[in-house]
């Protein structure tokens, strides 16, 4: 984790984050079958004012957060409209 990484959890709660774990939040494709209650909550998510993700895994998405859920949830959404 670099300085940056470090004094952003370090802020006060003003600033958005999101501790995703081991949650799939960043969907470029639905290759994967996703339920009702996973959409509905991204789509909870997408109404947030969310800046920075963290994952249990790799990199974080330090900013634009709320878009990069709201991303997710078209490419959901999509797939869910052609079911």
């Amino acid at each position: 984790m670099t300085d940056r990484e470090a004094s952003r959890l370090e802020r006060s709660s003003a600033d958005q984050i999101e501790f995703a774990g081991d949650t799939p939040l960043v969907i470029r494709s639905a290759d994967a079958t996703y339920g009702a209650d996973f959409l509905a909550i991204m789509r909870r998510l997408a109404r947030l004012p969310i800046e920075s993700i963290w994952f249990g895994h790799g990199d974080p998405v330090l900013t634009g957060g709320r878009q990069v859920i709201a991303q997710s949830l078209a490419v959901l959404e999509s797939a869910a409209a052609l079911t």
